[in-house]
């Protein structure tokens, strides 16, 4: 069995345009209400109370399975743009928007109750930043997870799962013409004189198990599902290819031919 995994990121753009208030945000609507009042507290409040809270997640009346989130960035008289990563594509066209007479600049979307994913920002093209609002994070991106999105039991180390084992390896390719940082897993109990075994081809080694600092843990999360007999006993490895993945993950010949090199050898 041989399974190739090409792990990709992508990443849905929001842009700042002409302001354009959205207010599907019951609490937007209101904060919006107060200002136009002379209320200019109001959004000094919304602050503080939004301080390790955000995104903002609210109920949409009448739909059950939906809620509202609203990203929400305080920005200054240098704002200029505002692109968001990694949030949810549902609507064609997207503005963040700033709230007339405020330092709000923000965005509203509808997700499943279920949601969790990860998002970041980025102000007038500088570099990606985490949302300061935000305390929780993984990868380099802010994370977002609603009450009712579903238990990861296999990303958490379980005490009773045998451990497989982990070796880096440089290796020398002469098809790419350099050499390849890579980390080979095999499984608890694995011998070479076993039947054979299935092959997990993972890009991007970097974030998914490479070593013990990759922000994924490839290799505690195969240890869990073996254990629990939902996979069969399968080798993995790790490519690390996020500086050439431009060159390498766009179906590279010269890239498939140093995988199958490598695929062989390894089996």
């Amino acid at each position: 069995m041989f399974i190739l995994v090409c792990c990709t990121a992508t990443a849905n753009l929001v842009r700042s345009a002409e302001p354009q208030l959205q207010d599907e945000s019951p609490q937007l609507r209101q904060l919006m209400e107060e200002l136009r009042a002379g209320n200019q507290n109001t959004i000094t409040n919304f602050w503080a109370e939004m301080n390790g809270k955000a995104p903002l997640i609210e109920p949409i009346p009448g739909d059950s399975e939906f809620r509202w989130i609203t990203f929400i960035w305080r920005g200054d008289e240098t704002t200029r743009e505002i692109v968001i990563y990694g949030e949810p594509p549902s609507k064609p066209t997207k503005r963040v928007a700033h709230l007339e007479g405020s330092d709000l600049w923000f965005v509203t979307d509808r997700i499943p109750k279920d949601s969790r994913f990860g998002y970041a920002f980025q102000i007038n093209g500088g570099p990606i930043q985490l949302d300061p609002l935000n305390p929780r994070s993984l990868a380099g991106r802010s994370v977002v997870e609603l009450p009712d999105a579903p238990p990861q039991p296999w990303i958490l180390p379980q005490p009773d799962a045998p451990k497989g084992v982990r070796i880096q390896l440089t290796v020398k390719s002469k098809v790419l013409d350099e050499e390849r940082a890579l980390a080979v897993y095999t499984p608890p109990g694995y011998s070479p004189k076993n039947k054979p075994y299935g092959l997990l081809v993972v890009f991007d080694g970097e974030s998914y198990g490479y070593s013990d600092h990759s922000a994924i843990q490839t290799p505690l999360i195969l240890d869990n599902l073996l254990a629990a007999r939902r996979i069969p006993p399968i080798i993995a490895v790790f490519v690390n290819s996020q500086k050439t993945r431009n060159r390498d993950l766009v179906c590279s010949p010269q890239f498939a031919e140093f995988l199958a090199g490598c695929a062989l050898n390894i089996m």
